[in-house]
């Protein structure tokens, strides 16, 4: 696929991303990468990931390791600044034990997700494509949702709840892939996103899917929208491991964004 925008872009990348393998722990580390489709089964539609793994994770002994999934910007899943990323964080030495015990570290595993359904890097080039699609993506539809404090029908009490839902499934469809892979602890789960990445970010961060629980974005855009977001599964920005009035876990949302960022406002 192609991986970048042009060779100066490409070229960028790799030479950074040598050298911060060169000068730092990750020299003592190898990672295996391969392409990762998998399905949103809403509608069936194959999503185009990229899986990294520290190559010691091939031993066979069965140890379950955390992962992570990253989100990519607008320039597509197809970006080999993602691909750095996702090597480095297979690399690095972070995922010891308890006891910061590294020697038998096993890394992570690292899920490049796919919004869009890019395979072969056309969101580099064909824009009005990614506008459409991206836009599809977002749209905010009409869901009927069962729920213990909607009024009631004929079929008993229902919700009518406008979300983002196909954003949903599709971020839904990244984390079930990576809890199917047999060598995931499929209860340490998180996740990272850039630019549009910051979108999927935030939705999990509302959907409290089981096992996952750390999330950041960089320099994310997002648009404003704060409706349908319930008092008792609100997202915090603050303070980890926080309760909700119902005693269940809040999601907590590291945001990154500089203040002169010129895609999201200070508001």
């Amino acid at each position: 696929p192609k991986l970048a925008k042009d060779v100066m872009y490409a070229k960028a990348v790799l030479e950074t991303w040598k050298q911060e393998v060169d000068d730092s722990f990750a020299k003592e580390k190898e990672t295996i990468g391969a392409s990762f489709p998998y399905i949103r089964t809403s509608d069936e539609s194959t999503l185009n990931g990229y899986t990294v793994i520290n190559a010691d994770l091939i031993k066979g002994d069965d140890k379950k390791v955390p992962a992570v999934i990253l989100f990519h910007t607008g320039a597509g899943p197809q970006d080999v600044f993602l691909r750095w990323k996702a090597d480095m964080l297979a690399r690095d030495p972070m995922w010891g034990d308890d006891n910061g015990d590294n020697k038998n570290n096993n890394g992570c595993v690292v899920l490049i997700a796919d919004i869009v359904g890019d395979s072969t890097g056309w969101t580099w080039t064909d824009r009005d494509r990614y506008d459409d699609t991206r836009k599809k993506v977002l749209q905010r539809t009409v869901q009927e949702h069962e729920h213990s404090h909607s009024h009631e029908n004929e079929n008993g009490p229902i919700e009518i709840i406008a979300q983002r839902w196909k954003l949903r499934e599709t971020v839904a469809a990244a984390v079930q892939a990576l809890k199917n892979i047999q060598e995931v602890d499929d209860q340490n789960i998180a996740a990272m996103g850039w630019c549009l990445g910051g979108h999927p970010v935030l939705e999990l961060g509302r959907m409290k899917l089981d096992g996952v629980h750390t999330l950041v974005t960089f320099h994310g855009v997002f648009d404003g929208i704060k409706d349908d977001i319930d008092i008792n599964t609100s997202i915090s920005m603050s303070g980890l491991g926080t309760e909700t009035a119902k005693g269940q876990r809040q999601n907590c949302v590291l945001i990154c964004n500089g203040k002169s960022d010129p895609f999201v406002s200070r508001k």
